[in-house]
């Protein structure tokens, strides 16, 4: 756990947007290439063409600090340039992963366009994200850094690591906790072996942080100020605001258990075609009276309240 937790540190000071080249994207599809656009997690980042205004054309997405099996499946190799990479595909999607330790990797996914109506498109996905890689393997393994700021949007929250304030989670909660690296931005929480009744037994508690729409748009005009109990029916988004972050909390029940979205600051990016996106953290449970206290002890931690 602890090696995961030190890789995971390091990749979340790579800027995933600078491994896709706009010029080499443009240079091997011959369309109109869109911006940089974070991936739900903040650990990915897309770029999109257009064949024409009405026309999607080819996707371009990276995954920077995936878990990954090289062993299973008798997964394909590919070298590029002296580097070796795992080809996973299907009939629209190729993913081409380079391994940054033995089971972390960088992944490259490259998916057809939905249709194309000029029929001058005739390369496989595997036949693109080669090309990709061929034309930019410098950018792609130069794993340039988010201080660096060569890319759009700056998310300050992507320097944070979700684990990092589990001492906090357990002095609220009056236990003692683990935290479990999942992803680059995904940690578990979870009690102690040695700890009996803990509140964080059964809870599934986890903490994500997340590039998304902006969670208070869920949320009903005429919302109750608690959301009903979910036990019998689904609860409905209702506002909420944790230590002076807004956001939306879902009471789903002990089936689905209890969310919590709080911003984290208020910048937002505008993209076209697109629904604001905010950062936001997340925080799931089973308990509504967990989630609460953990977002609270996470939004205050990383903010340095």
């Amino acid at each position: 756990m602890r090696r995961l937790t030190a890789e995971f540190a390091k990749l979340r000071d790579v800027d995933p947007c600078a491994l896709l080249d706009r010029e080499a994207i443009k240079v091997i599809t011959r369309v109109k290439v869109g911006d940089h656009v974070p991936g739900r997690h903040l650990s990915e980042c897309g770029v999109d063409t257009e064949i024409d205004e009405f026309t999607p054309g080819w996707s371009f997405s990276v995954d920077v600090g995936v878990l990954y099996q090289p062993s299973e499946h008798n997964r394909r190799r590919e070298t590029i340039d002296n580097r070796e990479f795992f080809v996973d595909d299907d009939d629209r999607r190729c993913e081409y992963t380079l391994m940054v330790s033995d089971d972390i990797g960088v992944s490259l996914a490259t998916s057809a366009p939905p249709f194309d109506k000029t029929g001058t498109i005739d390369e496989s996905p595997c036949d693109m994200a080669q090309s990709y890689l061929t034309k930019a393997i410098e950018s792609y393994t130069a794993m340039r850094l988010r201080e660096q700021r060569l890319t759009l949007p700056q998310l300050p929250l992507a320097s944070h690591d979700p684990c990092e304030a589990v001492p906090e989670v357990a002095q609220a909660l009056g236990t003692e906790a683990i935290g479990v690296p999942v992803r680059t931005y995904l940690c578990s929480i979870e009690p102690v072996s040695s700890v009996e009744d803990s509140p964080l037994t059964g809870q599934g508690l986890t903490v994500v942080y997340e590039y998304i729409a902006d969670p208070r748009s869920d949320v009903p005009d005429d919302a109750e100020e608690v959301s009903p109990p979910g036990d019998s029916d689904l609860g409905t988004p209702t506002a909420i605001t944790i230590a002076g972050h807004s956001g939306s909390q879902f009471d789903g029940g002990r089936e689905l258990g209890c969310s919590i979205n709080l911003l984290f600051g208020e910048q937002e990016a505008k993209q076209k075609n697109a629904l604001a996106k905010v950062q936001v953290v997340s925080v799931l449970a089973r308990d509504c009276g967990v989630s609460k206290s953990v977002a609270e002890a996470v939004i205050t931690k990383i903010s340095g309240v």
